[in-house]
């Protein structure tokens, strides 16, 4: 057994929330219920719930040291309030479209514009201080979607869109770079990347990406590693197996991620993954968990603060003829033991997430503190 008081660990999981996080001081939990909704703000000592931001919210996000939340309305204006309010204006006039995020020093916000007809699509960065605009990108004659900074805020990564269609944006577009200061031309990183979050981690200045050729996950998607300044892909493993949801550990020395058979036609909720840890070069260290059943699936990977422990989750996913969920558990496993790990079951839940096309979206629905 473990004592979860020893560990320190809070968890949040919910099948209605398109969006939750904890403060990054572990005292107040934000949560939407709709995607790119406003959040509610609540204490985690329990309370009332409330929407500093206000309604029209399209993305947000906590300031690093927890004591403010920032969010960018349909008008395109830029907000910040603490958790208690009341709220101000940042910067207006961003025209914000797309996806926004923070510098990883919370001074600054990227924002996208991307629009279909005619094709165009901008990124650029705002002074969260003095509301000053930079433009780090255009793309004249083509969309793009906003994926992440570098953790030294040098550059700002994006997916390279063709065009604007739902159906080819869903088996990925290649991922390029672009300097943050502008001015210079971008350049590609990943050939090809899913538009999911989590298929993105950095362990130092080295990113590491699931590259799957198709929006089927559990069909030969591979590890490949790219970063500043030349950006060149290197695949660190392509065996037998599908790989998603890589996370690197904060000490930037160990790497978890989810792989389960490459197989054909698999159905949804079936990929009968399992945890393993490696190093960032691709070096298997060892395999953590082994779902006993070939129904069940182990997802999404996230390292505790201290890197002792990961948390994942194992689904089972529930197909009738009129609907679809899944039955699942938040789980612990040790990471710095060597030999044989047993997971511990902490939480059972319910959820109306099937692994659309093999990609569950636990890492927006499931959050946790551990100081």
């Amino acid at each position: 057994m473990v004592d979860l008081r020893a560990c320190r660990v809070r968890l949040l999981a919910t099948g209605v929330s398109a969006g939750a996080r904890f403060s990054p001081d572990g005292r107040w939990l934000a949560y939407s219920r709709a995607t790119g909704g406003s959040p509610a703000v609540v204490r985690v000592s329990g309370g009332t719930g409330r929407a500093p931001l206000g309604a029209g919210i399209v993305s947000w996000w906590w300031a690093p040291d927890g004591e403010l939340l920032y969010g960018v309305d349909h008008h395109g204006r830029v907000l910040a309030t603490p958790p208690g309010g009341p709220r101000r204006v940042v910067a207006a006039g961003a025209s914000v479209t797309g996806a926004a995020g923070p510098s990883p020093d919370g001074h600054r916000l990227a924002v996208s514009a991307s629009q279909c007809q005619p094709p165009r699509s901008e990124l650029d960065t705002v002074d969260l201080a003095t509301g000053a605009r930079r433009v780090a990108l255009i793309r004249p004659h083509a969309p793009a979607t906003f994926a992440g900074w570098s953790p030294d805020g040098r550059w700002l990564l994006y997916w390279a869109q063709a065009q604007c269609s739902a159906s080819l944006s869903a088996d990925g577009w290649p991922l390029d770079a672009v300097s943050a200061a502008g001015g210079a031309p971008s350049t590609r990183a990943v050939h090809n990347v899913l538009l999911y979050p989590d298929f993105l981690t950095w362990c130092g200045h080295t990113l590491i990406a699931a590259s799957s050729p198709s929006r089927e996950t559990q069909l030969g998607s591979r590890l490949v590693t790219t970063g500043p300044p030349s950006w060149r892909q290197h695949t660190i493993d392509s065996g037998r197996q599908s790989w998603v949801s890589p996370t690197c550990a904060p000490s930037g020395r160990l790497l978890a991620a989810a792989a389960g058979p490459s197989t054909q036609n698999a159905g949804f909720g079936v990929q009968h993954r399992s945890i393993w840890l490696l190093t960032p070069t691709g070096r298997r260290r060892r395999r953590l968990t082994k779902p006993p059943a070939a129904s069940l699936s182990d997802e999404a990977p996230r390292f505790s603060r201290d890197g002792r422990w990961i948390l994942f989750v194992r689904s089972q996913v529930i197909l009738t003829r009129t609907s679809s969920s899944s039955d699942d558990t938040l789980e612990l496993v040790r990471a710095t033991r060597t030999g044989a790990a047993t997971p511990v079951p902490l939480v059972r839940f319910t959820s109306g997430d099937f692994s659309y096309y093999d990609h569950f979206a636990w890492p927006t629905e499931v959050d946790w503190s551990s100081p």
